[in-house]
């Protein structure tokens, strides 16, 4: 039986039939790869998008560039719509900007938006900040996109599961 660190509180999930349905404001954790180990994670604040990446960094796209490439790829992923403010994008910007260009130094995609949402880095898996969100009531909706009936959740994995694909998609 494959364990899950996070699997959607079904009382949250919302189904929408294609991503033009998506709202376009607010604050929103996106989690790219959902099936896989590990998955991706980035945040929209107010219709664009941040994400600390492996060879490089999205800062400001546009939200709806990131919903279209999700639908033309196909990408099995998690978008949780966050029941909290975050800061005005240009401090958001900021803040990931100050993490550099790529991943480096142990940091990973986590550690920014850990840092946004709760003032600093306590959280070493994505399935340990969302649970953190639910306990604080911090998750309005879950739209899961792309990833058939049998999906249940983000699979576990480990620390060193980050590190080792870190480097791989690095060299």
């Amino acid at each position: 039986m494959e364990k899950y660190q996070f699997e959607p509180y079904p009382e949250k999930v919302r189904q929408i039939s294609g991503l033009e349905e998506f709202p376009a404001t607010g604050a929103f954790i996106y989690i790219f790869h959902a099936d896989k180990v590990p998955p991706h994670i980035g945040l929209s604040v107010d219709g664009l998008f941040y994400s600390l990446k492996a060879k490089g960094a999205d800062i400001g796209l546009k939200t709806d560039k990131i919903n279209e490439i999700i639908h033309r790829k196909k990408i099995p992923a998690l978008i949780i719509k966050l029941n909290l403010q975050l800061p005005a994008p240009s401090e958001v910007e900021k803040i990931f900007l100050a993490y550099g260009t790529f991943l480096q130094n142990g940091k990973t995609c986590l550690n920014p938006i850990d840092e946004l949402i709760f003032g600093n880095v306590s959280h070493r898996k994505i399935g340990d900040l969302l649970k953190s969100l639910n306990v604080k009531d911090c998750i309005e909706s879950i739209y899961i996109v792309n990833t058939g009936t049998a999906y249940k959740g983000i699979p576990d994995y480990s620390a060193d599961e980050i590190e080792k694909r870190i480097f791989e998609l690095q060299c």
